[in-house]
């Protein structure tokens, strides 16, 4: 998703001292891709989660503020 846009607008990263992430090379390209599909992941778990939640009708016990005494 985010590699597709970024590769459909044309816009390039040009890193001088790291090739790693440099999106000229192909290790950057994969480098990109690779953090693209962390993020579509955590999105989709994102997601899920809170469809889940909107199933519910209690409140998880984390999501319950405690009084300060």
């Amino acid at each position: 998703m985010v590699r597709s846009a970024v590769i459909d607008a044309r816009a390039s990263i040009k890193v001088l001292d790291r090739s790693d992430i440099d999106l000229a090379t192909p290790m950057g390209r994969g480098f990109m891709a690779m953090l693209s599909a962390l993020a579509e992941d955590e999105r989709l778990r994102i997601v899920r989660d809170d469809e889940a939640f909107a199933k519910t009708d209690v409140l998880p016990a984390d999501a319950v503020k405690q009084p300060y005494l």
